[in-house]
């Protein structure tokens, strides 16, 4: 059986210096939701009293901040209505974490203003999508993660077939390659994913030079245009699987 090699994710240029601020009491919760935000290559910074939230803002800027209702030293949403009213901060996208159908605490942090409301039992793709709608130009529907993986190219260059560098989502993929096709170029690709091979149809919809895209690297993004629906769950649930490699459920 083919072995999948992880890659630690490099930071994107565009989320260099941001990050996500947490704000909570219980540091389990803290961490398990702060290594989830990291799997999603945001970084995180977490802090457990009103103090620590107004003395971190006031000299770096979070892109969300993410508050449980759980301070012991103030009420968690007078702090984020006060925080709300600073003309800085106002325009910060606020969520809160609540228990799962506490339908009253929902709407009282809507009153607060909050932005979104989620428990923990919330998944990691609708977890992926808030985040990503809250403070990306162009948010991203599904997760992506960067790996290792054997991948057989067919193209007008000819077919090739090794472990190449890629981004991979179930709808698609950036391959890292020293001599990208063209834009719209339709290519043919067979990924081996932990031995099950997955035969796919894909277009080019970028195609960038070592000194460009995402990793200043080489390589072309391919958005996935014939692929079985077995085969897209298969890598739905091999990402969902990475992301939560070694996270304790809580």
């Amino acid at each position: 059986m083919t072995q999948v090699k992880k890659v630690t994710a490099m930071k994107k240029s565009n989320r260099k210096g941001r990050f996500i601020l947490l704000v909570g009491s219980d540091h389990k919760k803290l961490s398990y939701l702060s290594v989830l935000l990291k799997r999603f290559e945001y970084q995180t910074y977490m802090v457990k009293t009103a103090g620590e939230v107004i003395e971190l803002v006031a000299s770096a800027m979070p892109s969300l901040i993410i508050m449980f209702l759980d301070l012991k030293d103030i009420d968690s949403l007078k702090l984020m209505q006060g925080l709300k009213k600073k003309p800085d901060i106002a325009g910060i996208p606020f969520f809160t974490l609540i228990e799962e159908g506490d339908a009253a605490a929902e709407k009282r942090c809507f009153l607060y203003g909050a932005t979104e409301c989620f428990s923990l039992s919330i998944s990691p793709d609708q977890l992926f999508q808030l985040v990503q709608r809250a403070v990306e130009e162009t948010p991203r529907s599904h997760i992506r993660i960067r790996m290792l993986l054997p991948v057989r190219l067919t193209s007008s260059l000819g077919e090739t077939y090794r472990t190449c560098m890629l981004d991979l989502s179930e709808r698609g993929m950036f391959l890292a390659c020293e001599n990208p096709s063209a834009v719209n170029t339709r290519i043919s690709l067979l990924i081996n994913l932990n031995g099950r091979l997955i035969p796919v149809e894909a277009l080019v919809h970028a195609a960038s030079s070592n000194d460009e895209g995402p990793y200043l690297q080489a390589g072309m993004g391919l958005e996935f245009v014939k692929i079985k629906a077995e085969d897209q769950d298969a890598i739905h649930q091999f990402i969902l699987d990475d992301i939560m490699r070694g996270i304790d459920p809580v």
